[in-house]
């Protein structure tokens, strides 16, 4: 067998993985009576844990230096047009559809800063940002030989299992019907999951790397593309996704995906097979473990691998039909916040899918993402001695504190070295490593642990069982923000869910999981929840949403967030021309019923409708054409862009600023269709038909259904006594056509009656 000795170094790059450290210690008994922790009753928090911090681009230059450079990644609602983004320039190389919206991975070669900006003015998108760098460090190895593996334990070098009382457990309640094994998870750099620890206990390995064809190159660098970026994957097209290592690959037998051996080491003390005369014994060893590999070999990942395996892992929890919550580790971060991370840990929160991270390892207050964001489980570092580990990083956002420095664990060997040295050892290897990466898994561990007793625990609750049974450390008597809660203690977090379970008791909760619901009058708006003061002064962001009746069922226009932390909260609705819907403040509570509010406007809002005239009828479809919207103020300024499927509807609230404001109706196609359309423009509800059965309804290749009504005249016949009107087809903003409100206007592109589609139609509107 193998073991080496991995020492600590300092991270301080942006964007990085935050390798954990730790030792632990023995429970420490002293004379005389135990001193009694209070109880731990956890406030409502009324201040945010952090204020987020996104990146904003300034240069080009900046996004070379800070980002994935030429990556990004998009929020759009559903029915974008992915032509938008190439016509800018962008290819789309992945995508994945979630809670009513579709994310987009998008790459450019050079000059992305002003197709950035550019996207941004596009309605039909909630968000675009630079995609994000995560970075793998190397760290030193020292080999050493033990001939007795056995003695990790019994000699308490791997001393964690002491010190958060996981052996006491296992001795005294095992892990329940052994039938029962949950699933617990993991995003690294990989796992050897042939290795002796960890072949009975690993699931899938995925990766979103693939190698390549010979095995002694061991480089894996190429991205998985899914679906070639062209269709939202949903659950039916899953499982041809992603790679699983656990099969054979391309005809190959792979035995790992870990090619830095972080991952290796973070699972194995989470699930390492224990009480088989070997190596370690993970937290929990009656799990199943599913891996996701996102990190290529370089030891750099971005934002699309790390947090598109949380959306992953949901739609293998819906095609197998698995209900129990699911932890996910998370040994890694950056100081960089990102709104794809915010959205996808919601999506993982609603579909059962709590994630545990490492807080780093500066050893100073300073938060790292994912850890700090809310509805996390944030693991900081303890040493042997059962304090602080000297890297740790703390502050208000810590959830538990775990063993963290010289954690001895499964490791891949050296793969540099031939093949025949490599399969002598490489599955039977161990290494001390030292990090808050070390840390979490532990929770990680408990969480499974617990799972064993209680499959249906919520990670609310679960968050709350692991906090309020922590041992307070170093003197601390309550929340500190160098420990949260405490150092974790398995034996009595496992008793209170036994005892919570033989009595029927419900477990209680410190943090809300049931949703909070926003209504809007319309669907599609783009809503940003914040935390706020109580007079409602943003203080932070939380999330974005979009409203719509994809989670809802008979409900429409509602907004959904989740597993919110206990606080005050404000959400809005930002509609352009600087007017902002709103809701009044509202408060999160813990263990409350779903909570409704409603988004108010401070100024009319207007719509802007493009829809079918009976030429499209008449001709049965022949002519058609596909309009889009353009929004601009007086002074030549594009204000805002929209074009969705076919026909379009936008809707804004009434600028606030006197003047003209001008609209351009143009052919989505340029020159290449020809075809008629009808325009209202209205301060009241977008026109519909008397008749339900005047709606032409059109089905695309991605399942995503345009439904769009039926004028009742033509460009020829405009019906004038219906009031309605011919297009002037002014073909510059100066000679603009004046609109009326609440009046039908029909108009025709490229033909003898049209004019040029591809320089459209201008219309104005006045506000006084």
């Amino acid at each position: 067998m193998f073991i080496s000795k991995i020492n600590y170094y300092s991270l301080t790059l942006a964007s990085l993985l935050a390798l954990g450290l730790a030792c632990g210690s023995n429970p420490q008994d002293g004379p005389g009576e135990p001193n009694v922790p209070p109880i731990k009753d956890i406030p409502v928090v009324t201040e945010p844990p952090v204020k987020y911090n996104f990146y904003e681009p300034r240069s080009e230059e900046g996004l070379m230096n800070d980002t994935n450079y030429g990556y990004l990644i998009a929020k759009a609602r559903p029915g974008f047009k992915t032509a938008h983004f190439e016509r800018l320039g962008f290819e789309v190389i992945g995508s994945m559809a979630a809670n009513g919206a579709i994310y987009y991975r998008l790459h450019k070669d050079c000059d992305v800063m002003s197709a950035f900006l550019e996207a941004k003015k596009h309605a039909g998108l909630v968000y675009i940002e630079p995609e994000i760098k995560h970075k793998l460090h190397d760290v030193e190895a020292n080999p050493v030989t033990l001939n007795n593996l056995d003695r990790l334990l019994a000699e308490k070098s791997a001393y964690s299992p002491y010190t958060i009382q996981a052996i006491d457990a296992w001795v005294k309640y095992g892990f329940g019907n052994p039938s029962n094994k949950p699933i617990v998870a993991s995003v690294d750099s990989g796992v050897r999951w042939r290795h002796e620890d960890l072949l009975a206990q690993v699931k899938h390995a995925f990766s979103w790397y693939t190698p390549r064809s010979t095995f002694d190159d061991y480089i894996w660098t190429d991205h998985v593309q899914l679906a070639g970026g062209r269709i939202p994957l949903d659950a039916e097209r899953l499982l041809s996704l992603l790679p699983d290592f656990t099969r054979q690959y391309n005809g190959s037998k792979w035995y790992t995906t870990d090619t830095q051996g972080h991952g290796t080491h973070t699972s194995a003390t989470i699930a390492a097979t224990g009480n088989n005369g070997v190596g370690i014994a993970g937290v929990s060893w009656n799990n199943e473990l599913i891996h996701y590999k996102g990190f290529a070999s370089s030891g750099e990942a971005s934002n699309w691998s790390i947090y598109g395996s949380i959306w992953h892992l949901a739609r293998w929890k819906e095609v197998n039909n698995y209900t129990a919550t699911i932890p996910v580790n998370y040994s890694l971060g950056g100081p960089i916040a990102s709104q794809f991370a915010l959205d996808m840990i919601a999506h993982g929160l609603q579909n059962g899918i709590v994630v545990v991270a490492s807080a780093g390892n500066e050893g100073q207050r300073m938060v790292q993402y994912p850890a700090a964001f809310s509805g996390v489980i944030a693991v900081g570092a303890t040493n042997s001695a059962d304090r602080l580990a000297s890297f740790s990083n703390w502050g208000s956002h810590v959830s538990v504190a775990a063993p963290g420095e010289s954690i001895i664990s499964a490791m891949i060997g050296d793969e540099r070295a031939s093949l025949e040295s490599v399969f002598a050892y490489s599955n039977n290897s161990y290494a001390m490593m030292s990090g808050t990466s070390m840390a979490a898994p532990h929770v990680t561990g408990l969480i499974g642990y617990m799972l064993n007793f209680n499959p249906s625990l919520k990670p609310d609750q679960i968050k709350t069982y692991i906090e309020k049974n922590a041992d307070y450390v170093d003197g601390k008597t309550g929340f500190s923000d160098e420990y949260g809660w405490g150092r974790i203690n398995v034996l009595k977090t496992i008793e209170a869910v036994i005892n919570d379970a033989n009595n029927g008791t419900t477990p209680s909760s410190n943090y809300a999981m049931s949703p909070v619901k926003v209504k809007a009058p319309i669907n599609g708006l783009n809503v940003y929840l914040y935390n706020c003061s109580s007079d409602g002064a943003i203080e932070n962001y939380v999330a974005s949403s979009i409203t719509g009746d994809y989670m809802t069922g008979a409900e429409s226009s509602v907004a959904w967030f989740n597993m919110l932390r206990p606080g005050r909260y404000i959400a809005k609705a930002h509609m352009g021309f600087n007017q902002v819907a709103s809701t009044q403040p509202f408060n999160v509570e813990a263990s409350m019923a779903p909570l409704e509010v409603s988004l108010a406007f401070a100024a009319d809002m207007l719509t802007i409708q493009t829809f079918y005239t009976r030429d499209f009828i008449n001709t049965d479809g022949a002519d058609d054409t596909d309009t889009c919207i353009e929004l601009w103020d007086s002074q030549n300024n594009l204000i805002v862009r929209y074009d969705s499927l076919l026909m379009d509807s936008l809707v804004f609230p009434e600028p606030s600023t006197p003047g003209a404001y001008y609209i351009r109706i143009y052919e989505y196609m340029g020159d290449d269709m020809k075809g008629e359309y009808a325009l209202w423009f209205t301060n009241g509800p977008p026109w519909a038909p008397d008749d339900p059965n005047d709606y032409v309804t059109t089905t695309f290749a991605d399942g995503t259904v345009d439904r769009t009504p039926i004028a009742p005249g033509t460009y020829a016949n405009p019906l004038p006594a219906n009031g309605s009107a011919k297009s002037l087809h002014a073909q510059t903003s100066a000679a603009a056509q004046a609109l009326d409100r609440r009046v039908i206007y029909y108009g025709r592109f490229n033909d003898a009656s049209g004019t040029s589609g591809a320089t459209g139609h201008w219309y104005k509107f006045v506000v006084e």
